[in-house]
């Protein structure tokens, strides 16, 4: 398709289809911007997530 950019997972760096079920959220860039971000809904999420105690 034209215009159609691939995206790469940011879990597995594989790529991704960009669609609407594989779009995350993590977080926001340093310009306050929301980045868009995609990952296969099949890849686990990394365990850097930070418990706050």
């Amino acid at each position: 398709m034209p215009g159609s950019m691939s995206e790469y997972c940011v879990y597995c760096d594989r790529p991704v289809e960009r669609s609407e079920e594989n779009l995350v959220m993590l977080g926001f860039s340093a310009s306050g911007a929301r980045p868009s971000l995609y990952a296969h809904p099949e890849c686990p999420r990394p365990r850097k997530v930070h418990a706050r105690r």
